[in-house]
């Protein structure tokens, strides 16, 4: 069983897709399956997000950081 803290935001699917820059819900799938991308959590049947993880990744990948 998952367990959350008081400090794990999280964000659904919709959500995150629109906060990404209104991403298609293949390109999150493609995202998922390189296992690059944080790990879903689901409640129920729907998928969930921390919103430190994903921004974690969002750093890790910003063109700023890439080598030149």
């Amino acid at each position: 069983m998952q367990t959350f803290t008081s400090d794990d935001q999280l964000i659904a699917s919709a959500a995150l897709r629109e906060k990404l820059g209104g991403i298609s819900p293949m390109t999150l799938w493609r995202w998922e399956k390189s296992r690059a991308f944080p790990q879903a959590h689901r409640i129920g049947p729907r998928k969930f997000w921390k919103l430190s993880e994903v921004a974690d990744w969002l750093e890790r990948h910003s063109p700023t950081n890439q080598s030149q």
